[in-house]
């Protein structure tokens, strides 16, 4: 089966949550610009102990790297990360 000419259409957008000296995260980044030079996204990158990150320091503070596909327009039944 193939992929239909909208899905390929599709810009997705990944969200990579880090936080600072973080080995996992910084390998992790890399395969992400890996796979970028592969198939086009947006690439948002989160600091999940930068001031204002507070939401994101809660749920991710003991799980970075996390990377976060964002399909909402495509596949509304994924809820967001």
């Amino acid at each position: 089966m193939r992929p239909s000419l909208r899905l390929l259409a599709f810009v997705p957008r990944i969200t990579f949550f880090t936080s600072p000296r973080c080995s996992l995260c910084d390998t992790a980044k890399a395969v992400v610009q890996k796979v970028k030079t592969r198939r086009e996204f947006e690439l948002v990158t989160i600091d999940v102990r930068e001031e204002g990150q507070q939401h994101w320091m809660n749920k991710y503070a003991f799980d970075t790297p996390v990377v976060c596909w964002q399909p909402w327009e495509y596949f509304p039944s994924v809820g967001p990360c």
